[in-house]
């Protein structure tokens, strides 16, 4: 997606080429975002940019593979030494994608951003993308589980996997509803992704990994 003249550049250069796109589609959605103005931000000229990427798209779906692969590479350092049964590590999971959106906040909003898109067909497709990349790392660890007897085998793995991933990304809905914020402003104006006190957000996460695991009944 990237053309080989991007990786031709130096590293530090790559480098501010991939922050300034990621933070253009952290404060918009695809449709929105500008391209002129992460050209203008980087100081390039118009026929420079088509060297490094075919297109906005190209560019978009560069960004994705990235940023999806920056945040498992993190949560693998998370989990390398942890042995923990899967509701330890369900846990475990939501204190690193807090972590991760505390330390890496323009990541975070791009990848939230991304997993939201769905207002027009182009939108839907980056939307199904992203969800597809997500499920394919998770579905494995719920196979696994489900042949251990942790979790319930009589439901498709594929189904469980699903509801995982919209459980956790609903936690982000829920805490911009209950604390009245967005997370583009707080991105626009350069603050933490959660501007909240840390118990309120891990007893937000410990509220939904139990619904998760154990439902709504007494």
């Amino acid at each position: 997606m990237a053309l080989v003249t991007f990786f031709n550049l130096r590293q530090e250069r790559q480098k501010e080429i991939i922050d300034t796109a990621l933070r253009e589609f952290a404060l918009h959605d695809y449709e929105t975002a500008s391209l002129s103005a992460i050209i203008d931000a980087l100081g390039l000229a118009k026929g420079s940019f088509y060297r490094y990427f075919k297109n906005k798209k190209a560019l978009y779906l560069f960004l994705l593979d990235h940023a999806i692969q920056f945040r498992v590479e993190h949560d693998k350092k998370v989990f390398e030494h942890y042995n923990g049964d899967f509701a330890q590590r369900l846990t475990q999971n939501f204190a690193a994608r807090i972590q991760f959106d505390l330390t890496h906040p323009v990541y975070s909003a791009f990848l939230y951003n991304a997993s939201q898109a769905k207002n027009s067909e182009k939108q839907d497709d980056i939307h199904k993308l992203v969800l597809q990349k997500i499920l394919a790392i998770l579905l494995p660890i719920v196979e696994q589980q489900q042949l251990v007897g942790v979790l319930r085998s009589d439901i498709e793995a594929s189904v469980i996997a699903f509801y995982i991933v919209q459980i956790q990304l609903s936690i982000y809905d829920y805490l911009e509803f209950t604390y009245k914020f967005r997370f583009r402003d707080h991105i626009r104006d350069r603050r933490p992704l959660f501007d909240l006190p840390d118990q309120d957000i891990q007893t937000t996460a410990h509220n939904f990994k139990t619904l998760l695991l154990n439902g709504i009944a007494a």
